[in-house]
């Protein structure tokens, strides 16, 4: 894979959106401009999604594990993320798993997991877009 650095910090090439890269802090940029687009905030209150192409949206925990580990071809694959922070897509946060084993996960630690507002972010025209999303709810 493809590796650019960018003010001393090391990205991969995303697999197939080769004008993006990701870093293993959670941070994505554009190839061309090499400008940050989404990453890692703690402080913010939602979750990031990358318009990869017009008619493609990503959330950007997958783009980052696909940019390390390859694409991810299987239909019921999901990322989770180990501490339960959705805002959280540093590469050591981000588990390759199934959204069946995710729910029992959640479920077995009797534990909310809190929904996010979802940001979408357009990469080309920078349009923000927000998303609701729906809360688990654990007994």
């Amino acid at each position: 894979m493809k590796v650019i650095i960018v003010d001393n910090v090391k990205y991969q090439v995303h697999p197939v959106y080769e004008n993006y890269a990701g870093s293993k802090a959670g941070k994505v940029i554009n190839v061309n401009r090499r400008n940050p687009m989404a990453g890692h905030n703690p402080s913010s209150k939602t979750q990031y999604y990358l318009n990869v192409t017009q008619k493609i949206n990503m959330g950007v925990s997958r783009f980052i594990w696909e940019c390390f580990n390859g694409l991810i071809d299987d239909k019921k694959a999901a990322i989770f993320h180990v501490n339960r922070n959705m805002k959280d897509n540093r590469l050591k946060n981000l588990k390759l798993t199934t959204i069946s084993e995710i729910t029992k996960s959640v479920h077995n630690k009797h534990c909310s997991y809190k929904a996010h507002p979802v940001k979408a972010i357009n990469c080309e025209t920078k349009k923000v877009s927000y998303y609701e999303r729906k809360q688990i709810e654990c007994e």
